[in-house]
């Protein structure tokens, strides 16, 4: 497992980010630093997330695969819904892009990518 840091790079409301905005990830990656499909889907661990803002409680979350690929779910109530979730590759400097149902998008830019 590898922890993943990201900071909100533009966002609702913040169009230059917010590095007090920040996520973080506990998954498994592929040697070529993708999402790894076959262990999230052979493992028994959840991928844990958790977001970080100010005034705001954390929240925290896992990260799962749909059809689609990938989504965030919140772990606060099971009505709430799912996120979408797009890397491509998950290394520093590269964006994140988490879509809620409302259409807005969020930018993450990975800022550490360290061994758990």
């Amino acid at each position: 497992m590898v922890n993943v840091t990201m900071v909100l790079a533009q966002g609702p409301g913040f169009p230059e980010g917010n590095l007090e905005d920040r996520m973080h990830l506990h998954v498994r990656l592929t040697a070529q630093g993708h999402l790894d499909s076959a262990a999230w889907e052979a493992g028994t661990t959840p991928w844990m997330t958790s977001r970080e803002r100010p005034d705001h409680p954390t929240r925290t979350g896992e990260l799962v695969k749909i059809e689609e690929g990938w989504a965030l779910r919140h772990l606060g109530s099971e009505d709430d819904p799912l996120y979408s979730f797009s890397a491509q590759i998950v290394r520093p400097g590269e964006i994140v892009q988490i879509r809620r149902l409302d259409g807005d998008e969020m930018l993450y830019r990975i800022v550490a990518v360290e061994p758990a």
